[in-house]
């Protein structure tokens, strides 16, 4: 069975961006604003600090991962629901096309129900995947 579970839930980018006093600024920071307004830089001297390199970080980057499961959280959440709403419209439709048309098989029905099922499974399971981090320092 093909799931085609991207009609549903296609890959989807999360951006999260989080400051320094980990407060989350996704939207107010957007990406324009960073592309337009930041410029590559050398970090060396920000990864000697040590409190930022064994305190700070750390827990920046914790509060990005709990942000971006919340926005899977809703994403998964959309897309379960799409699904549902779909496919049982479609089991609904094989169930009343049966008892006038004799030639629709349990088995089409069936079938219908084991995919709501298994997509259901494969939508709850979805992960993130880290593609790329940024670090942005206003240095003095």
């Amino acid at each position: 069975l093909n799931l085609h579970a991207d009609r549903f839930i296609p890959p989807a980018p999360v951006r999260i961006t989080v400051n320094h006093l980990l407060e989350d600024c996704s939207k107010q920071i957007t990406f324009g604003q960073i592309a337009k307004n930041v410029t590559d830089g050398q970090p060396e001297n920000l990864f000697e600090n040590q409190r930022f390199t064994r305190e700070l970080f750390p827990e920046m980057i914790k509060k990005s991962e709990k942000l971006a499961e919340l926005r899977k959280s809703e994403i998964t959440g959309e897309a379960l629901q799409k699904m549902q709403t779909t496919l049982q419209n479609e089991v609904t439709r094989l169930t009343n096309l049966k008892k006038i048309n004799p030639g629709i098989r349990p088995e089409e029905i069936q079938l219908c129900q084991q995919e709501l099922i298994e997509l259901q499974n494969h939508i709850s399971s979805a992960r993130l995947r880290l593609d790329a981090l940024r670090l942005i320092w206003r240095g003095n």
